[in-house]
């Protein structure tokens, strides 16, 4: 019973985790933004097409700061780009690893699209936001505002994979019983009953044997008597002669 219940577990696993997100292998991806930047806005609108792409969307997680509102936020964006060479003299300031892009255009989707797939495949490849962070004390606040959304196909593909195998799973149990249930009856036959029949064909043979017995006893009483009986009938004979 347990090596079914874990074939059960190891199946319905098994055809589950190919579908799930390998949350570990992403990398951070940043952007500085404004509260009402319009350009950030059109920035965020891109990146949530990504996060929606199956191509992107398990390669990176957008951070966002917001600096117009944030003193903090607006200090660490001036750290990283002062520790790039740069400045951040405007909104959106897009840090991708080491990456950088000042602004944002259509023009740069394709720029931004390279630089991420770079920065995922590289296993050294350093993020200069986190390094920056990291050796100072920053009290910024990140933001997270990109959803991926829910793609109801898939989602009904899932589970109906995993009622297949479900179903397939309880099949195949059903048939390891009833292949067990007619093993045990040819091959199971208990020993009590073989012990029943002993006793039985036992107790038929001490039946018999008596009955043998009494049948020859009568026989030799009969003919003892009739020999007794000739025995005293010659006598008898043989007195009268006289």
């Amino acid at each position: 019973m347990k090596k079914i219940k874990l074939f059960l577990l190891l199946a319905v696993v098994g055809f589950i985790l190919p579908f799930g997100v390998d949350a570990a292998s992403k990398k951070n991806v940043y952007i500085f933004k404004g509260a009402t930047c319009g350009y950030c806005k059109k920035a965020l609108s891109f990146f949530q097409d990504l996060v929606n792409d199956k191509e992107y969307a398990d390669k990176f997680d957008l951070i966002e700061y917001e600096v117009w509102n944030n003193e903090e936020n607006s200090k660490l964006g001036k750290a990283v780009a002062e520790k790039l060479g740069e400045e951040m003299d405007g909104v959106p300031y897009i840090v991708i690893g080491e990456k950088t892009f000042s602004g944002y255009t259509t023009s740069y989707d394709d720029q931004i699209k390279e630089a991420i797939n770079n920065f995922y495949e590289d296993d050294d490849a350093v993020s200069v936001v986190e390094t920056v962070r990291n050796s100072g004390e920053y009290n910024v606040t990140p933001e997270y505002t990109l959803e991926k959304k829910v793609d109801k196909s898939n989602a009904d593909a899932i589970i109906a994979v995993v009622i297949i195998v479900i179903a397939i799973a309880g099949f195949g149990y059903v048939v390891y019983l009833s292949r067990k249930d007619n093993t045990s009856k040819y091959y199971e036959k208990p020993v009590e009953k073989e012990k029943e029949e002993e006793i039985k064909e036992e107790v038929k043979e001490e039946k018999k044997a008596p009955v043998k017995k009494a049948t020859t006893a009568k026989k030799t009483n009969a003919k003892k008597s009739t020999t007794t009986k000739k025995t005293s009938n010659k006598k008898t004979t043989t007195k009268k002669s006289k």
